[in-house]
């Protein structure tokens, strides 16, 4: 508004001020012309000729010569007349023209120095020139001092107006123009016109048009200034009228006023502010229609609103206007990119910044740097990386600096990758054999290290160390290079930077730096190196704050000892610092660790005095401590303090359960969890279940019952887990009959009718099956099968089962519901059960179930384990060729498995069964060699060895048995006798029975058996009565083979009769004759002649069928 009015402040009137002639003629003058130098006395009497000399120093801006001629006439104006202001208006007139504030300024403060009294002119040339620059504070004491003078300057006051509405102080014109009003008596037009721009520009349309009331009625103005009304319609665009706009500007033609080009930049900045792009493109032609420019708010307007519609088209025509009307290409590109960041389409600017534009960004480095931190800003990173790969101007100090912000704004806009390709970018350029940019290279390693690119950050960070001179790292640079160690978990290299700050003298680590040394070696548990950076901190402690305290206190708790934290502590608290939460939690937890409750208990007191809350932690410990003392008040009162930080009940329960299982006193709960917190563990199933479950781990099992019986919360799924959960537990701490009474519990519950739970059932049939209620278990059994359907019940439950009856001895139960198994198709046996298997058809000789089993699990033998191939080895050598049996063993040692004793000595009787002696004495030195020799393993290789008449291996074998410290045992015995007598060694028969006697091995019912059945072969009748005598006279009964013996052995002796009296006596005892009984007592009659009797007892064995 300024800049459409125009004041003339007319100097002619003064005398002070002369007036050029204007038919002067500059260039007829001399290029030197000769000032006349004025005398004291010319000073005293002659002012015009003062003021003359003063008007060619100004002119020709001799300002020096003007100041020496102003105190020239201040010394002569002691003696003769004072000096006026009529010398200083004429500097101040000259100032004023050429805007020079500050020697304006400097002329009326030595005029009021000289007591020099100004006059109205003085104030509205000054207050003009501060107008123009703005100057608030030169203006606002002009006034003041022309208020103190009193003046009335019709202009300054409108000056004042001006200047105050130009900056926004919009209080401060409103108090001017009512101080205006009370001291002006009559306003004139630009008075008005100032008041009216002021209302205006605040968008007080209200005030405006009672002001354009009065300039038409009161103040009897002729309201046809365009001026006028162009201010009210910028007054309504401010306020967003724009119909009352429309309005002022539709009645310029009634009025008989042509709207100006301001009219149309105004109503252009109106409808721009109003958002409406459509109106104000209307008034934008309409401007450029009638002949009139753009101004370059008009041009930012249009450029605005463009931007916000999408008009890229209209953009482009703007933009070509902005070029016709000179506006730089600077500038140009800046408004661009201003006005897309703010409308959010950057975007959209490669599209616009093409030809020309894009040559100029090439080659001027502001607007290259202006556009490519747009294009950062908003994602445009390809189009960032292109400007740079094709720019043409070089600077190597303003690119690196350029290359420096655009990193960092991808890194602080979270876009890693983007500042990876901006650096990239930046190492391909032409430029190779530059150096390093220390700057970027740690921003690029601080980058890397965020992204988890430690070797790429590492790497940079070398080929910087390598580039560099040994000082050219400064304590930032390596401050980044310990802060990537430590996010990579290298805290060996982060330590190894360290040392490398040490052997610097040069570098003073900050204290943010410090407490990343504390941090680090705390963490690697360096307590030599904590207790050197302490010391060296320390020495100056009076710079330290709240945060080098609290870190000093949690880092070095291992490297200090406890009195010197509590030194510290306390010393912290003199300084007048409070300590804050982690301060006072970091001396908790320290105590803590120490183990002393007391200094604990009084430091967590002092957190609660301070008005600190502890935090989960402090609780723990303190609850942890209070266990372990046995504080039960001081629990109760840490369980409050739990409640009242805001800690819920489950998490409560749940830190008591765990603390107290640790400290060995879960016997205490049951006195802290009452009140609330029992009615909790009704109702919450989760906290029930940690609960009943630590009582029952503890043997509490009467309190696991209470709270089952009394909870109050319904889920028949988590019920049932529950009591499952308790059940195992009570059975792996073999507690079996807390289990079968959590069960009993279980089975009272209100829910009687509720389907039996699978699990719980087998698990309780598998109790019961250990305890050696099989009936109990059984009945379990039973009622599992009966409420289920058919298929309900899975291949563990099964497998419970079985072992259950294979426990009872009840083998043909076991194998009655492995039958159901194979009824039915959908249960695949795990291996577990696959061996029991074949361990109870092994037991009741079912080859032909063995073969059908190996069969199944041969197919797929890779899952094979160890226990499987002796599972296999040792229960199928009955059922399996020794072919097959042989494989299998030696593919069992290919695949690094080690066979068990047992298997050795299974294949141990197969292949000496099989005479596969070379075998047989490979495995025993196998077996030997591994240290799975047993007494069963010498036995059976014994009873090989004898059976097929090796004598003097086996004589061998009984000797190494000796040697390896193993006693002969009594099979082994009977295997020499038996190998002996049948050979007919009788001297060797009888040296074994003496070898009994002196080791004091007592015979059994097979070595008499033996004894009998060779001495009868030999015929010696007396010493088979001895034997029978001294087998009688040993507690032990004959036994069916005996008997048979006998029979066989006195038919042989030619004693039939003896032999009819066996079987007589056979039945006496209580021992039924089988087929054996009877084929010897024929071969005895046929031996001794009794044909008839034979045929007779021949008829009878098959009337009896057998």
């Amino acid at each position: 508004m300024a800049s459409l009015i125009r004041l003339s402040i007319s100097l002619d009137s003064l005398d002070s001020i002369p007036t050029r002639n204007p038919n002067s003629k500059p260039h007829l003058r001399s290029s030197k012309p000769t000032l006349p130098t004025p005398n004291k006395s010319q000073i005293k009497t002659n002012l015009k000729f003062s003021n003359a000399s003063f008007r060619a120093l100004t002119n020709k801006q001799d300002w020096k010569a003007a100041e020496k001629l102003v105190r020239e006439m201040i010394l002569a104006s002691d003696s003769s007349e004072p000096l006026t202001y009529h010398a200083f208006n004429t500097l101040i007139y000259a100032c004023s023209k050429r805007g020079l504030v500050k020697l304006g300024s400097k002329w009326f403060k030595m005029m009021l120095n000289c007591n020099v009294k100004p006059n109205t002119a003085t104030f509205g040339m000054l207050m003009r020139l501060y107008q123009k620059s703005w100057n608030v504070e030169e203006a606002e004491f002009a006034m003041s001092e022309m208020k103190r003078f009193g003046i009335v300057c019709e202009s300054a006051y409108s000056s004042m107006i001006t200047i105050y509405t130009r900056l926004g102080l919009y209080e401060k014109a409103e108090s001017v123009i009512e101080l205006m009003k009370s001291e002006v008596i009559v306003l004139n037009v630009e008075n008005w016109l100032v008041i009216l721009n002021a209302y205006c520009q605040q968008g007080k349309v209200v005030e405006a048009e009672r002001v354009l009331v009065t300039m038409e009625e009161e103040a009897g103005f002729c309201i046809n200034n365009i001026v006028v009304y162009n201010t009210m319609i910028t007054g309504y665009g401010k306020a967003s009228n724009m119909d009352g706009a429309e309005s002022v500007f539709s009645s310029l033609g009634f009025r008989g006023i042509e709207p100006d080009e301001t009219s149309y930049r105004s109503m252009i900045e109106g409808w721009g502010r109003a958002g409406n792009y459509v109106k104000a493109r209307w008034y934008y032609d309409e401007l450029k229609r009638l002949g009139f420019k753009p101004n370059s708010s008009n041009l930012f307007t249009m450029i605005k609103l463009q931007a916000n519609e999408g008009d890229i088209e209209g953009v482009v025509g703007t933009v070509d206007d902005m070029v016709r009307c000179g506006c730089h290409y600077s500038s140009i590109i800046g408004t661009l990119v201003s006005v897309y960041e703010r409308a959010g389409k950057v975007h959209e600017l490669p599209r616009l910044l093409k030809g020309s534009f894009y040559r100029y960004i090439l080659v001027n480095q502001s607007c290259c740097s202006t556009v490519v931190m747009a294009y950062v800003k908003n994602k445009l990173v390809d189009d960032t990386l292109r400007v740079l790969s094709d720019k043409k101007w070089k600077d190597s100090r303003y690119e690196d600096n350029l290359y420096h912000l655009l990193i960092c704004s991808c890194r602080d806009e979270g876009l890693l990758e983007d500042a990876v390709g901006i650096y990239k970018q930046m190492t391909e350029s032409d430029d190779n054999e530059k150096k390093l940019n220390k700057h970027i290279v740690c921003t690029m390693i601080d980058i890397y290290s965020v992204m988890g690119r430690f070797k790429d950050a590492e790497m940079l960070y070398l080929k910087l160390k390598k580039s560099s001179s040994s000082n050219s790292l400064d304590m930032i640079a390596f401050s980044i290079v310990v802060r990537m160690y430590v996010r990579a978990g290298s805290l060996k290299d982060a330590c190894s930077v360290l040392d490398d700050i040490d052997k610097r003298p040069d570098i003073i680590p900050d204290i943010f730096l410090l407490r990343d040394m504390l941090r680090i070696y705390q963490r690697c548990n360096m307590v030599d190196k904590l207790e050197k950076v302490y010391s060296k901190i320390s020495k100056d402690r009076v710079n330290w704050d709240q945060e080098v305290y609290n870190c000093v206190l949690n880092c070095c708790a291992q490297a200090l000892p406890v009195d010197e934290l509590s030194r510290l502590f306390d010393e912290m608290l003199q300084r007048g610092f409070v300590p804050n939460t982690i301060s006072c939690r970091s001396m908790i937890e320290g105590w803590g660790r120490a183990g002393n409750y007391e200094k604990a208990r009084w430091y967590y007191d002092e957190l609660k005095r301070l008005g600190f809350k502890p935090n989960s932690s402090n609780l723990f410990t303190m609850i942890k401590l209070q266990a372990n003392e046995g504080d039960f008040e001081g629990a109760v009162g840490t369980v409050d303090d739990m409640v009242r930080c805001g800690c819920h009940y489950s998490s409560i329960i749940g830190t008591l359960v765990s603390v107290y299982e640790r400290a060995g006193k879960v016997h205490e709960l049951p006195r802290l969890l009452k009140g609330s917190f029992y009615r909790h563990i009704l109702v919450n199933q989760s906290c029930c279940s940690t609960v009943v479950m630590a009582y029952v781990k503890n043997k509490l099992v009467d309190d696991a019952l209470r709270v089952l019986s009394d909870k109050k919360w319904k889920d028949l799924r988590y019920e049932d887990n529950l009591y499952h959960l308790l059940i195992c537990s009570c059975r792996d701490d073999g507690l079996l009959e807390d289990a079968i009474g959590i069960y009993k519990q279980m089975t009272e519950s209100d829910d009687n009718e509720k389907k039996l739970n699978k699990h719980i059932v087998c698990t309780m049939i598998d109790i019961y099956s250990v305890m050696g209620r099989f009936k109990d278990a059984e009945m379990l059994y039973f009622k599992l099968k009966k409420s289920s359907s058919s298929n309900s019940l899975d291949m563990i439950a099964f497998s419970i089962v079985v072992r259950m009856y294979v426990r009872a001895g009840s083998l043909k139960d076991a194998c009655s519901v492995l039958d159901d198994i194979d009824k039915r198709p959908d249960i695949v046996p795990d291996m577990f059960l696959l061996r029991d298997m074949l361990r109870i058809y092994q037991r009741c000789n079912m080859v032909d179930k063995l073969e059908k089993v190996y069969s199944k699990i041969s197919k797929d033998r890779v899952n094979w384990d160890q226990e499987v191939y002796n599972c296999v080895l040792n229960c199928c050598a009955q059922a399996l060729p020794v072919d097959e049996l042989s494989r299998l063993f030696d593919e069992m040692l290919q695949r690094g498995f080690v066979p068990n004793t047992i298997t050795y000595n299974v294949m141990l009787n197969v292949f000496g069964k099989a005479k596969l002696f070379k075998k047989v004495g490979r495995l025993y030195s196998m077996a030997k060699k591994q240290g799975l020799v047993d007494v069963i393993t010498y036995n059976t290789i014994i009873a090989t060895y004898g059976k097929n008449n090796d004598f003097s291996n086996m004589s061998r074998t009984v000797h190494n048995m000796q040697f390896d410290g193993f006693s002969v045992s009594l099979e082994a015995y009977n295997s020499m006798l038996d190998a002996y007598g049948k050979d007919g060694q009788m001297d060797a028969f009888q040296s074994v029975l003496q070898m009994m006697k002196v080791s004091n091995c007592a015979s059994d019912l097979y070595t008499y058996n033996t004894v009998i059945n060779i001495y009868g072969e030999q015929g010696w009748i007396e010493e088979v009565a001895d034997v029978l005598a001294e087998l009688k006279a040993c507690g032990l009964q004959p036994d069916l083979c005996s008997y048979n013996t006998l029979i066989k052995v006195y038919g042989i002796a030619g004693m039939v009769e003896e032999s009819v009296n066996v079987i007589k006596e056979m039945r006496k005892n209580g021992i039924e004759p089988d087929q054996k009984t009877y084929t010897n007592l024929i071969d005895a009659l046929k031996r001794n002649d009794k044909f008839l009797e034979a045929v007779k007892w021949s008829l009878w064995m098959k009337q009896m069928k057998l």
